[in-house]
């Protein structure tokens, strides 16, 4: 997919080739996506330069709406913006938030429904070789 980041650039899923990637989607009034926000953000910190990524994929919001709710969670990984639904529809997302991992070889190995555990969070992560 190719959707627009907060400030206006182009980000396209295929950007981030051999990186495994975690493609959260998710909405500023879902209740357990903001819950689960501070666990990406933290493996993110950890594991983003041995080669993590996260595409935060917000569903039908503008950028005012969005970027209060991104700094006051001080997140630093991708947000892009799918307003009219197109990247969700295709990836038949139905609850939120939902993440699709994706490892390095461009394989889906995971659709996760629901806020994160960190337990659910390190088992994925430890499958793609992050963490022990």
């Amino acid at each position: 997919f190719d959707l627009i980041d907060l400030d206006s650039k182009a980000v396209k899923l295929s950007d981030y080739r051999g990186r495994a990637v975690l493609v959260n989607f998710w909405a500023t009034w879902c209740g357990p996506c903001e819950a689960e926000m501070p666990l990406l953000q933290d493996r993110y910190t950890t594991y983003h330069g041995s080669g993590l990524e996260i595409l935060a994929v917000n569903i039908g919001e503008d950028e005012a709406t969005i970027r209060p709710y991104v700094e006051d969670l001080g997140l630093d990984f991708a947000i892009v913006l799918d307003p009219e639904l197109a990247v969700n529809d295709d990836y038949r997302v139905l609850g939120y938030p939902t993440t699709i991992t994706i490892d390095r070889d461009g394989n889906v190995v995971d659709v996760h429904v629901g806020a994160w555990l960190d337990e659910q969070l390190d088992a994925v992560l430890s499958q793609l070789g992050f963490g022990g």
